[in-house]
C-alpha cells in the first residue's frame, strides 16, 4: 500500500482503499483475516498521517 496515498493541496490524506481487493488476492491474505487486516491498515493509516502532518506544521 506504499504507493497508493492520496493527496491533495494540502499533502497527504489517506490511502487508496480501491486497491484492497487486488491486493488481497495478490497477497493471499485469507478471507477469514481480511477484516483484522483491515482494521490493522486503518491504525497504520491514521498513526502515519497524524505523523506526516505534525511534521508538516514544524517543531
Amino acid at each position: 500500500m506504499r504507493s497508493q496515498w492520496r493527496a491533495g493541496m494540502g499533502g497527504f490524506y489517506g490511502l487508496d482503499l480501491n486497491v484492497l481487493p487486488e491486493m488481497w488476492l495478490r497477497l493471499k491474505v485469507p478471507e477469514a483475516d481480511r477484516d483484522e487486516v483491515f482494521e490493522s491498515l486503518l491504525q497504520m493509516e491514521g498513526s502515519a498521517l497524524a505523523f506526516m502532518h505534525k511534521k508538516k506544521a514544524g517543531p
